[in-house]
């Protein structure tokens, strides 16, 4: 599906690392690979701004923002928490409009049986209804 997101968009790639590892998938473990994989690219970290309240508690946070700052997109609606000042320093929040558009509300919608179009480009809303995603509430 990012592969169709952003089929005619030259400036993003899709990278698959996470896909081939075993275990769990932790953020660092993905920056590791990043840097060791494409040294001197300067890489950083895309969050909304209903996750960083739950940032702190991500498997090895601080070690995070020593290697990639933290883009925050605000979600409206959502204030940014209070942050400890070792967060607080690397966090960018982006100038940019404020959108009512996240992708637990995508797997709400589908769910629900409501529409994503005009949510999601039309080559994957297509390939999420084609092939019944997110139909069934999660599990755990």
């Amino acid at each position: 599906m990012v592969e169709l997101a952003i089929a005619d968009h030259p400036a993003f790639v899709v990278n698959d690392l996470e896909l081939n590892r075993t275990g769990p998938s932790y953020t660092i473990d993905t920056v590791h690979a990043l840097q060791k994989a494409y040294p001197g690219t300067r890489f950083a970290l895309l969050l909304g701004g209903d996750s960083l309240a739950d940032f702190p508690r991500w498997y090895r946070p601080e070690e995070i923002v020593q290697r990639v700052p933290l883009l925050v997109y605000q979600r409206p609606g959502i204030n940014l928490p209070d942050l400890p000042d070792w967060l607080a320093k690397r966090v960018h929040v982006v100038d940019a409009p404020l959108i009512g558009l996240s992708s637990t509300d995508i797997r709400q919608r589908c769910r629900e049986g409501h529409s994503i179009r005009y949510r999601v480009r039309d080559a994957v809303r297509t390939y999420i209804e084609t092939h019944h995603l997110y139909r069934e509430a999660p599990h755990g």
